[in-house]
């Protein structure tokens, strides 16, 4: 008997691990300030106008506004399942849960879909950031 598939070891055990909901989060706030900073330098740096990012333990939103007044906003909120993403009337645009999927990858699933994390921001903030 000849076996022409090779066989390897692949480390899910450690893999789905590390694609915990509190570490896909922490690159969450990372990866949408790397969003936000980019549209401001796109839009110029306007000081009336613009998209600004605000911080919590378990939370975070992107909003945009002129001067002090906030005209439209996308917050993100870890539960302890999942990261809702919510509108300015805080009602919940979707929801995403870590998963590992059959490549290997660490992704987040909505509903039946897997994405992965750069998708996920541009389902969120597209139309924020592109209004």
């Amino acid at each position: 008997m000849r076996y022409d598939v090779l066989m390897t070891y692949f480390p899910w055990v450690e893999e789905l691990a590390n694609c915990s909901l509190s570490v896909i989060f922490e690159q969450l706030k990372m990866d949408v300030k790397a969003d936000v900073d980019a549209k401001n330098q796109i839009d110029g740096d306007n000081q009336f106008t613009k998209y600004r990012i605000a911080y919590g333990p378990s939370a975070l939103s992107v909003t945009f506004g002129e001067m002090n007044l906030t005209i439209d906003s996308v917050s993100f909120h870890q539960t302890k399942t999942a990261i809702e993403v919510r509108d300015a009337k805080h009602e919940i645009l979707f929801t995403a849960t870590p998963t590992l999927s059959d490549d290997g990858k660490c992704r987040l699933k909505i509903g039946k879909d897997e994405c992965e994390l750069w998708q996920f921001r541009k389902r969120a903030l597209e139309a924020l950031l592109f209004r």
